[in-house]
């Protein structure tokens, strides 16, 4: 896989002038390598019906290039090929607590968590009747966070 998952101490070393600009967004650190990992296979799976997940995961793994990960507390949700020391690094930064709907959750749901993960009480179902403009009313389901 052409994924690189990245511990704090050598993200913060590689991206460090981002980091700093990223305190104002509430950045407070990364998750280990393991963690990061993890969110993304979870998600990759709750993606998978999905044929441009899978093409994308398709053209991430075959990458010549290899492309970094970092999961972050807080931050900026930001993709960028030009991080780095010599400006030449593709990296992924995910706030792996991140929301939304403006408000921060409990670290036990995150962003990704309240999309694949309703074991964990993130999300509802709700059902309601839509009225269409000639008068019939619909039945629709709506996820809510």
């Amino acid at each position: 896989m052409a994924l690189q998952f990245l511990d704090e101490q050598t993200a913060e070393k590689l991206f460090e002038h981002t980091f700093i600009k990223w305190l104002e967004f509430g950045y407070k650190g990364c998750y280990s390598p393991r963690e990061t990992e993890r969110e993304l296979v979870d998600t990759t799976a709750w993606a998978w019906n999905s044929k441009t997940a899978r093409d994308l995961m398709a053209a991430v793994t075959s990458s010549e290039k290899k492309i970094f990960v970092v999961g972050m507390r807080g931050g900026f949700q930001c993709f960028n090929s030009t991080e780095g020391p010599d400006k030449d690094m593709p990296v992924v930064f995910v706030d792996l607590d991140g929301a939304t709907d403006g408000e921060r959750p409990n670290a036990a749901c995150s962003t990704i968590r309240k999309v694949r993960a309703p074991r964990r009480n993130c999300w509802s179902l709700t059902r309601a009747r839509v009225a269409s403009p000639n008068g019939t009313t619909t039945a629709v389901s709506s996820k809510s966070v």
